[in-house]
């Protein structure tokens, strides 16, 4: 029975020192309250008065409001969170497995909401061009293409994508063909 005892008294010294670990580990999280939330809540939808999407992944340690009748409670992670602020003053807070949530809204830099479902190509900005062209049995987009070890000295992204979309070039041609400056060239005479 002296066995026994030793065992017992050895398991309660060790989920002792787990549970003195896990309460470090909290102590050190950050935690994520109502006013956090709506502060990073992103437009998620046109309009003047649309509904807004907060999300946030919780480490271990880190802590989220509860924002449901449960005030003064504390979600803990690891684990996903997610606040949705409708017109009406609503709020809906949905829990995840750990990057498992929706993904946030995709907002412009001043802020208005950006449709997933419209595909605009663009240089900049949260929509990008996904045209593919091939060449070598690989499929790439001219931004891809672009970043080719063989590209000319010179060439700028603006005027190979032109060569590629406009002029109807090959990759190849398009990357290796001499840059044309000062307007058009006058054909040799030979």
């Amino acid at each position: 029975m002296n066995d026994l005892d030793n065992l017992d008294d050895l398991t309660d010294e060790l989920d002792e020192a787990a549970e003195e670990a896990l309460a470090e580990q909290y102590k050190n999280g950050k935690h994520y309250d109502r006013a956090w939330f709506r502060a990073n809540a992103l437009k998620a939808g046109p309009g003047p008065n649309p509904l807004k999407v907060a999300t946030v992944d919780l480490g271990v340690g880190d802590s989220a409001e509860r924002l449901d009748s449960t005030k003064g409670q504390k979600l803990w992670g690891p684990q996903s969170v997610e606040v949705v602020f409708w017109p009406d003053g609503g709020i809906d807070q949905n829990l995840y497995d750990l990057g498992k949530a929706p993904k946030p809204p995709k907002n412009t830099y001043n802020g208005r909401y950006i449709d997933p479902t419209v595909e605009k190509g663009r240089k900049t900005g949260d929509y990008y061009d996904k045209q593919l062209f091939e060449w070598d049995g690989e499929s790439k987009t001219a931004r891809e293409w672009y970043e080719h070890p063989s590209r000319i000295e010179g060439l700028s992204r603006t005027t190979f994508t032109d060569r590629l979309k406009k002029q109807g070039m090959s990759v190849p041609e398009a990357l290796t063909a001499p840059i044309q400056r000062g307007g058009r060239r006058e054909p040799k005479n030979t």
